[in-house]
């Protein structure tokens, strides 16, 4: 570039304004910079963005489903397991004969007498032998005839798991050892 100048036929003088002081463009150039930096207030509201909306659908859905759950009066066996609504998968395992069996569980919906007394495929819904309600609570924990009550007892005894249904069935080694101890019987669940 210098080169370019010194080899130009036109004469260049360089000059150097201290500062805006008095010129009037630049003055109110500076004035308008120095304000759009600093504004007192926002003055436009730009709307939600599309995440902020799907939040909060998703937190009005969940609310009303939630509720819609607490009043409901079914399902209270797996209201018990499950107090609060959410997407999670709740259960989940290699083998589909083992979730199947603790799914079934959870739901309450699996052939011990209780739920078959529901459905109109047992006299009375209690246990054969105990002639208590056959209901999971009981073919888990207080079933002293069960092979997999006692399992499930002395599991919960060895590795430290809170003796209900809530803690068993939602336990890796309480289920694993719920399924072993039901695949020795000869009980269809």
């Amino acid at each position: 570039l210098t080169n370019a100048i010194n080899n130009s036929r036109h004469q260049f003088t360089f000059a150097r304004i201290p500062s805006h002081v008095n010129i009037a463009g630049n003055e109110k150039a500076d004035s308008l910079a120095k304000n759009a930096n600093s504004p007192p207030a926002i003055t436009r509201h730009t709307g939600l963005e599309i995440e902020d909306y799907y939040l909060q659908a998703r937190t009005w859905i969940m609310e009303k489903w939630q509720s819609a759950y607490s009043s409901s009066t079914i399902g209270q066996h797996y209201k018990s397991i499950e107090p609060t609504v959410n997407t999670d998968i709740k259960f989940a395992d290699k083998l589909k004969a083992r979730e199947s069996l603790i799914t079934r569980m959870r739901l309450g919906h699996c052939w011990l007498n209780h739920y078959l007394f529901k459905i109109n495929r047992h006299p009375t819904g209690f246990c054969d032998i105990c002639q208590q309600p056959e209901t999971v609570t009981h073919y888990l924990l207080s079933c002293t005839t069960s092979n997999v009550c006692k399992t499930v007892l002395e599991t919960c005894r060895l590795h430290n798991i809170d003796t209900n249904v809530k803690s068993i069935l939602s336990n890796k080694t309480a289920t694993d050892a719920i399924y072993e101890a039901y695949k020795l019987g000869q009980r269809k669940l």
